[in-house]
């Protein structure tokens, strides 16, 4: 189901998710360390990012995603980057064959976190730093689409793993240090803007919620809502070398 999702979002993905991408690369630049490095974008998407992190930043970039729809489009963007199908649990990479790795809202569409966690380690040099943006699930109950969608809260909290639990993770598969931290970030939609994103299915915990609910939530929206919402979209950042 989250394959099909990406492949069927994959033309309209930037448009749909385009105002986390300064803020969140901003974040991952600086706590990360990756300008001028040698960087994996791991479930690269689009392709956003990585195409960023050469042009703007001096890195060279290694974008991996499963989807090959999101990849023709991440091809389009920039021929700067290498691009390459494949899972995070099996990386198309030798070992040592980058210094930095990150994971944008990427790390709860990893089946195995343990052989991800493992497989990033051996493709990181010795010393090297992986950085992993994701959704903090506490915030879930919290967030604008709780209150318009019953089944929401509940879906997203059991998909984003906690911030201990990533922690405990990656020290298991060998990184020597871990350190979280938070970092909400604040949204900003019309109430139509809001109520289109429901009906694209903009997140991909939408692709567990049936037609009747996306469609009755974004009718509430388009009755309850204020001309403009604003809400925080609770965040945290696990950075482990």
């Amino acid at each position: 189901m989250t394959r099909a999702h990406f492949d069927a979002i994959a033309t309209r993905y930037d448009r749909l998710r385009h105002q986390l991408v300064e803020r969140a690369l901003g974040l991952l630049v600086r706590e990360g360390d990756l300008a001028g490095r040698r960087v994996l974008d791991l479930g690269c998407g689009t392709g956003r990012f990585a195409a960023a992190l050469v042009r703007r930043h001096g890195c060279t970039a290694f974008g991996v995603d499963p989807s090959p729809a999101m990849l023709a489009v991440a091809r389009e963007r920039s021929r700067a980057v290498t691009w390459l199908q494949g899972r995070a649990e099996e990386l198309p990479l030798a070992d040592d064959a980058v210094e930095r790795a990150f994971l944008q809202t990427v790390v709860h569409l990893v089946d195995d976190r343990s052989a991800a966690f493992a497989e990033l380690r051996r493709t990181l040099e010795p010393g090297g730093v992986v950085a992993i943006l994701t959704v903090d699930p506490a915030g879930a109950p919290r967030f604008w689409m709780a209150d318009l969608l019953p089944s929401y809260a509940a879906i997203d909290a059991a998909r984003f793993p906690a911030s201990d639990t990533l922690v405990d993770e990656l020290r298991g598969a060998g990184f020597l240090s871990a350190r979280r931290q938070p970092v909400p970030m604040r949204l900003r939609y019309t109430r139509e803007e809001a109520a289109q994103l429901l009906r694209e299915r903009f997140a991909s915990s939408l692709a567990h919620i049936s037609d009747a609910e996306i469609e009755a939530g974004a009718r509430r929206a388009e009755r309850e809502l204020p001309s403009v919402i604003e809400p925080l979209l609770e965040m945290v950042l696990v950075v482990a070398r």
